[in-house]
Protein backbone atom coordinates (compact mmCIF):
# COMPACT_ATOMS: atom_id res chain seq x y z
CA UNK A 1 0.00 0.00 0.00
CA UNK A 2 1.35 3.42 -0.94
CA UNK A 3 0.38 6.61 0.84
CA UNK A 4 -0.06 10.04 -0.73
CA UNK A 5 -0.39 13.09 1.52
CA UNK A 6 -2.14 16.31 0.44
CA UNK A 7 -2.75 19.62 2.12
CA UNK A 8 -6.41 20.17 3.09
CA UNK A 9 -6.56 23.37 1.02
CA UNK A 10 -5.97 21.54 -2.28
CA UNK A 11 -9.18 21.37 -4.29
CA UNK A 12 -10.25 17.74 -4.82
CA UNK A 13 -12.17 17.11 -8.06
CA UNK A 14 -14.98 14.53 -7.93
CA UNK A 15 -17.26 12.68 -10.34
CA UNK A 16 -20.01 10.03 -10.31
CA UNK A 17 -19.62 6.92 -12.47
CA UNK A 18 -22.63 4.77 -13.33
CA UNK A 19 -25.31 7.06 -14.74
CA UNK A 20 -25.20 6.53 -18.53
CA UNK A 21 -26.82 9.85 -19.48
CA UNK A 22 -26.29 13.52 -18.64
CA UNK A 23 -26.34 15.12 -16.14
CA UNK A 24 -24.71 11.99 -14.58
CA UNK A 25 -26.53 12.39 -11.27
CA UNK A 26 -25.76 9.05 -9.60
CA UNK A 27 -23.10 6.40 -9.37
CA UNK A 28 -19.83 5.40 -7.75
CA UNK A 29 -17.90 8.34 -6.27
CA UNK A 30 -14.46 8.88 -7.80
CA UNK A 31 -11.85 11.50 -6.88
CA UNK A 32 -8.89 12.94 -8.74
CA UNK A 33 -5.77 12.69 -6.58
CA UNK A 34 -2.30 13.56 -7.84
CA UNK A 35 -3.57 13.48 -11.44
CA UNK A 36 -5.14 10.01 -11.11
CA UNK A 37 -8.85 9.19 -10.99
CA UNK A 38 -9.79 6.51 -8.49
CA UNK A 39 -12.72 5.07 -6.56
CA UNK A 40 -13.38 6.82 -3.25
CA UNK A 41 -13.25 4.23 -0.43
CA UNK A 42 -13.99 4.82 3.22
CA UNK A 43 -15.38 3.21 6.33
CA UNK A 44 -19.05 2.35 5.80
CA UNK A 45 -19.74 3.95 9.19
CA UNK A 46 -18.30 7.29 8.03
CA UNK A 47 -20.02 7.51 4.62
CA UNK A 48 -23.37 9.25 5.10
CA UNK A 49 -25.84 11.66 3.54
CA UNK A 50 -23.92 14.71 4.78
CA UNK A 51 -20.88 13.63 2.76
CA UNK A 52 -23.05 12.89 -0.27
CA UNK A 53 -24.70 16.33 -0.02
CA UNK A 54 -21.31 17.97 -0.40
CA UNK A 55 -20.31 15.72 -3.30
CA UNK A 56 -23.52 16.58 -5.14
CA UNK A 57 -23.31 20.32 -4.50
CA UNK A 58 -19.72 20.31 -5.72
CA UNK A 59 -21.03 18.76 -8.95
CA UNK A 60 -23.68 21.48 -9.34
CA UNK A 61 -26.71 19.67 -7.90
CA UNK A 62 -28.93 20.77 -5.03
CA UNK A 63 -27.69 18.09 -2.65
CA UNK A 64 -28.17 14.33 -2.44
CA UNK A 65 -31.16 12.05 -1.87
CA UNK A 66 -29.30 8.82 -1.06
CA UNK A 67 -25.84 7.68 0.01
CA UNK A 68 -24.76 4.06 -0.12
CA UNK A 69 -21.69 2.12 0.93
CA UNK A 70 -23.01 -1.18 -0.42
CA UNK A 71 -20.80 -1.07 -3.51
CA UNK A 72 -23.75 -1.36 -5.87
CA UNK A 73 -21.69 0.14 -8.70
CA UNK A 74 -18.65 -1.98 -7.98
CA UNK A 75 -15.18 -0.83 -7.05
CA UNK A 76 -14.14 -0.01 -10.59
CA UNK A 77 -11.04 -1.30 -12.33
CA UNK A 78 -8.72 1.64 -11.72
CA UNK A 79 -7.07 3.18 -8.69
CA UNK A 80 -8.62 3.24 -5.21
CA UNK A 81 -8.29 6.22 -2.87
CA UNK A 82 -9.16 5.77 0.81
CA UNK A 83 -10.11 8.54 3.21
CA UNK A 84 -12.54 8.78 6.12
CA UNK A 85 -14.20 12.01 5.01
CA UNK A 86 -16.22 13.89 7.64
CA UNK A 87 -18.44 16.64 6.24
CA UNK A 88 -20.93 18.74 8.17
CA UNK A 89 -23.14 18.86 5.10
CA UNK A 90 -23.04 22.60 4.36
CA UNK A 91 -19.65 22.69 2.61
CA UNK A 92 -19.48 23.43 -1.12
CA UNK A 93 -16.57 21.04 -1.77
CA UNK A 94 -15.12 17.98 -0.05
CA UNK A 95 -11.85 19.93 0.11
CA UNK A 96 -13.51 21.94 2.90
CA UNK A 97 -14.46 18.83 4.89
CA UNK A 98 -12.38 17.30 7.63
CA UNK A 99 -10.35 14.41 6.24
CA UNK A 100 -7.16 12.52 6.87
CA UNK A 101 -4.38 11.51 4.47
CA UNK A 102 -5.42 10.13 1.10
CA UNK A 103 -4.17 6.56 0.78
CA UNK A 104 -3.73 4.57 -2.40
CA UNK A 105 -5.08 1.06 -1.73
CA UNK A 106 -5.44 -2.09 -3.80
CA UNK A 107 -9.06 -2.69 -2.83
CA UNK A 108 -11.78 -0.81 -1.00
CA UNK A 109 -11.98 -3.84 1.29
CA UNK A 110 -8.42 -3.30 2.50
CA UNK A 111 -9.76 -2.91 6.04
CA UNK A 112 -12.79 -4.29 7.80
CA UNK A 113 -16.06 -2.41 7.13
CA UNK A 114 -14.52 -0.33 4.32
CA UNK A 115 -16.23 -0.15 0.94
CA UNK A 116 -16.73 1.83 -2.25
CA UNK A 117 -19.06 4.81 -1.87
CA UNK A 118 -21.92 5.86 -4.13
CA UNK A 119 -24.45 8.69 -4.17
CA UNK A 120 -27.60 9.82 -5.92
CA UNK A 121 -27.99 13.57 -6.39
CA UNK A 122 -31.22 15.51 -6.68
CA UNK A 123 -32.28 15.86 -10.29
CA UNK A 124 -31.93 19.46 -11.60
CA UNK A 125 -35.61 19.46 -12.59
CA UNK A 126 -38.75 19.17 -10.49
CA UNK A 127 -42.51 19.58 -10.60
CA UNK A 128 -44.08 21.57 -7.78
CA UNK A 129 -47.54 22.75 -6.82
CA UNK A 130 -49.37 19.85 -8.48
CA UNK A 131 -51.92 17.52 -6.96
CA UNK A 132 -49.65 14.50 -7.47
CA UNK A 133 -45.88 13.90 -7.83
CA UNK A 134 -46.17 13.44 -11.60
CA UNK A 135 -47.54 16.92 -12.31
CA UNK A 136 -46.98 20.58 -11.55
CA UNK A 137 -45.05 23.70 -12.47
CA UNK A 138 -41.62 23.07 -13.97
CA UNK A 139 -38.50 24.31 -12.22
CA UNK A 140 -34.86 23.79 -13.17
CA UNK A 141 -31.75 24.08 -11.01
CA UNK A 142 -28.96 26.18 -12.45
CA UNK A 143 -26.20 28.26 -10.89
CA UNK A 144 -27.26 26.96 -7.43
CA UNK A 145 -30.78 28.36 -7.78
CA UNK A 146 -34.22 26.90 -8.58
CA UNK A 147 -36.11 28.99 -11.12
CA UNK A 148 -39.10 28.73 -13.43
CA UNK A 149 -39.39 27.85 -17.11
CA UNK A 150 -41.26 30.45 -19.16
CA UNK A 151 -44.44 29.19 -20.82
CA UNK A 152 -43.84 31.03 -24.11
CA UNK A 153 -43.61 28.42 -26.91
CA UNK A 154 -44.19 25.64 -24.34
CA UNK A 155 -45.50 22.58 -26.20
CA UNK A 156 -45.72 18.80 -26.02
CA UNK A 157 -42.18 18.24 -27.30
CA UNK A 158 -40.82 20.33 -24.43
CA UNK A 159 -43.10 18.63 -21.90
CA UNK A 160 -42.15 15.15 -23.12
CA UNK A 161 -38.48 15.93 -22.53
CA UNK A 162 -39.22 17.00 -18.94
CA UNK A 163 -41.25 13.86 -18.25
CA UNK A 164 -38.66 11.48 -19.65
CA UNK A 165 -36.00 13.40 -17.71
CA UNK A 166 -38.02 12.53 -14.60
CA UNK A 167 -38.26 8.88 -15.62
CA UNK A 168 -41.82 8.87 -16.96
CA UNK A 169 -42.89 7.73 -20.41
CA UNK A 170 -44.18 11.06 -21.74
CA UNK A 171 -46.55 13.94 -21.00
CA UNK A 172 -50.30 13.49 -20.81
CA UNK A 173 -51.17 17.16 -20.27
CA UNK A 174 -49.36 20.42 -20.96
CA UNK A 175 -50.41 23.82 -19.70
CA UNK A 176 -49.16 27.13 -18.38
CA UNK A 177 -50.13 28.81 -15.16
CA UNK A 178 -49.73 32.26 -13.63
CA UNK A 179 -49.87 30.81 -10.12
CA UNK A 180 -46.37 30.39 -8.76
CA UNK A 181 -45.39 28.75 -5.51
CA UNK A 182 -43.26 31.11 -3.44
CA UNK A 183 -42.26 34.71 -3.95
CA UNK A 184 -39.79 34.27 -6.80
CA UNK A 185 -41.28 35.35 -10.14
CA UNK A 186 -38.15 35.16 -12.29
CA UNK A 187 -37.34 32.49 -14.87
CA UNK A 188 -34.12 30.76 -15.89
CA UNK A 189 -35.18 29.67 -19.38
CA UNK A 190 -37.19 31.50 -22.04
CA UNK A 191 -38.26 30.30 -25.47
CA UNK A 192 -37.65 26.58 -24.95
CA UNK A 193 -37.79 24.73 -28.28
CA UNK A 194 -37.15 20.98 -27.94
CA UNK A 195 -37.40 18.47 -30.77
CA UNK A 196 -38.66 15.89 -28.27
CA UNK A 197 -35.74 13.45 -28.20
CA UNK A 198 -33.37 15.39 -25.93
CA UNK A 199 -32.22 14.01 -22.54
CA UNK A 200 -33.01 17.25 -20.71
CA UNK A 201 -34.13 20.84 -21.21
CA UNK A 202 -30.47 21.80 -20.99
CA UNK A 203 -29.98 20.13 -24.39
CA UNK A 204 -32.88 21.96 -26.05
CA UNK A 205 -32.63 25.21 -27.95
CA UNK A 206 -33.61 28.04 -25.60
CA UNK A 207 -32.82 31.61 -24.70
CA UNK A 208 -29.87 32.62 -22.58
CA UNK A 209 -29.50 31.41 -18.99
CA UNK A 210 -30.46 34.48 -17.01
CA UNK A 211 -32.87 35.82 -14.44
CA UNK A 212 -35.63 37.52 -16.33
CA UNK A 213 -39.38 37.94 -16.36
CA UNK A 214 -41.59 35.92 -18.66
CA UNK A 215 -43.21 37.88 -21.48
CA UNK A 216 -46.70 36.49 -20.86
CA UNK A 217 -46.17 35.94 -17.11
CA UNK A 218 -47.10 32.28 -17.53
CA UNK A 219 -45.01 29.44 -16.16
CA UNK A 220 -44.57 26.08 -17.93
CA UNK A 221 -46.37 23.14 -16.37
CA UNK A 222 -46.96 19.48 -17.19
CA UNK A 223 -48.63 16.27 -16.10
CA UNK A 224 -46.52 13.19 -16.83
CA UNK A 225 -47.71 9.65 -17.50
CA UNK A 226 -46.06 6.29 -17.10
CA UNK A 227 -45.51 3.61 -14.46
CA UNK A 228 -43.88 4.31 -11.10
CA UNK A 229 -43.21 0.65 -10.35
CA UNK A 230 -42.13 -2.23 -12.58
CA UNK A 231 -40.98 -5.86 -12.51
CA UNK A 232 -37.63 -6.56 -14.15
CA UNK A 233 -35.60 -9.64 -14.91
CA UNK A 234 -37.96 -12.46 -15.80
CA UNK A 235 -36.83 -14.04 -19.04
CA UNK A 236 -40.36 -15.10 -20.02
CA UNK A 237 -43.13 -13.35 -18.06
CA UNK A 238 -44.06 -9.72 -17.40
CA UNK A 239 -45.98 -10.51 -14.21
CA UNK A 240 -42.97 -11.48 -12.10
CA UNK A 241 -39.50 -10.12 -11.50
CA UNK A 242 -37.38 -7.83 -9.38
CA UNK A 243 -39.31 -4.85 -8.03
CA UNK A 244 -38.06 -1.45 -9.18
CA UNK A 245 -39.55 1.95 -8.35
CA UNK A 246 -39.22 5.35 -9.98
CA UNK A 247 -37.69 7.84 -7.56
CA UNK A 248 -35.91 11.11 -8.24
CA UNK A 249 -36.08 10.42 -11.97
CA UNK A 250 -34.20 7.12 -11.59
CA UNK A 251 -35.38 3.52 -11.65
CA UNK A 252 -34.01 1.82 -8.54
CA UNK A 253 -34.28 -1.39 -6.60
CA UNK A 254 -36.02 -1.98 -3.29
CA UNK A 255 -33.63 -3.86 -1.04
CA UNK A 256 -35.07 -7.20 0.09
CA UNK A 257 -35.04 -7.76 3.83
CA UNK A 258 -37.00 -9.68 6.43
CA UNK A 259 -39.69 -6.98 6.39
CA UNK A 260 -40.75 -7.80 2.81
CA UNK A 261 -43.90 -9.95 3.00
CA UNK A 262 -46.94 -10.89 0.95
CA UNK A 263 -48.50 -7.59 2.08
CA UNK A 264 -45.86 -5.52 0.26
CA UNK A 265 -46.06 -7.82 -2.77
CA UNK A 266 -49.84 -7.36 -2.91
CA UNK A 267 -49.45 -3.56 -3.00
CA UNK A 268 -46.96 -3.79 -5.88
CA UNK A 269 -49.14 -6.16 -7.87
CA UNK A 270 -52.31 -4.10 -7.40
CA UNK A 271 -50.38 -0.98 -8.44
CA UNK A 272 -49.50 -2.83 -11.65
CA UNK A 273 -53.16 -3.69 -12.28
CA UNK A 274 -53.22 -7.26 -10.96
CA UNK A 275 -55.58 -8.62 -8.27
CA UNK A 276 -52.69 -9.38 -5.94
CA UNK A 277 -49.56 -11.46 -5.50
CA UNK A 278 -49.23 -15.25 -5.61
CA UNK A 279 -46.16 -15.20 -3.37
CA UNK A 280 -44.02 -12.64 -1.57
CA UNK A 281 -40.88 -13.49 -3.53
CA UNK A 282 -40.00 -15.06 -6.83
CA UNK A 283 -36.71 -16.93 -7.08
CA UNK A 284 -36.64 -17.51 -10.80
CA UNK A 285 -33.67 -16.98 -13.07
CA UNK A 286 -32.72 -13.97 -15.14
CA UNK A 287 -32.31 -11.34 -12.42
CA UNK A 288 -29.22 -9.15 -12.45
CA UNK A 289 -29.13 -8.46 -8.71
CA UNK A 290 -26.14 -6.13 -8.95
CA UNK A 291 -27.67 -3.77 -11.52
CA UNK A 292 -29.12 -0.38 -10.74
CA UNK A 293 -29.52 1.85 -7.71
CA UNK A 294 -30.94 0.79 -4.36
CA UNK A 295 -33.36 3.55 -3.36
CA UNK A 296 -35.44 2.07 -0.54
CA UNK A 297 -35.08 -0.54 2.15
CA UNK A 298 -37.09 -1.65 5.20
CA UNK A 299 -40.38 -1.28 3.31
CA UNK A 300 -43.48 -1.92 5.44
CA UNK A 301 -47.02 -1.64 4.04
CA UNK A 302 -50.36 -1.76 5.85
CA UNK A 303 -51.89 -3.40 2.79
CA UNK A 304 -54.41 -0.83 1.57
CA UNK A 305 -51.93 1.55 -0.08
CA UNK A 306 -52.42 2.30 -3.78
CA UNK A 307 -48.68 2.70 -4.35
CA UNK A 308 -45.60 1.08 -2.86
CA UNK A 309 -44.21 4.62 -2.49
CA UNK A 310 -46.93 5.31 0.08
CA UNK A 311 -45.66 2.55 2.36
CA UNK A 312 -43.32 3.24 5.26
CA UNK A 313 -39.67 2.89 4.25
CA UNK A 314 -36.33 4.59 4.50
CA UNK A 315 -33.84 5.73 1.89
CA UNK A 316 -30.84 3.58 1.26
CA UNK A 317 -28.06 5.10 3.44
Amino acid sequence: MSIQTFDILIYIIVRLVGDPTPPFSYGRVEVLINGTWGTFCSSALRWNLQNAHVICRQLGFDGAVTASSSGGFGEGTGSKWANNLQCLGNETSISECKHNKWMSVRSCGFAQAHSANSAMCKQPVRLIGGTSPNGGLVQVYYNRTWQWVCGVHWDKQDADVVCRWLGYSNSSEIYTNTTQVGDNDTTWINNVQCTGNEDSLFSCVHGEWRNSSCANNRTAAVVCSGPEVRLIGSVRDVYRGRVEVLYNGVWGRMCFSGEWTITESNVVCRQLGYDGALSETYNGGGFDVEAGVIVFTNVECVGNENSILNCASRFRQ
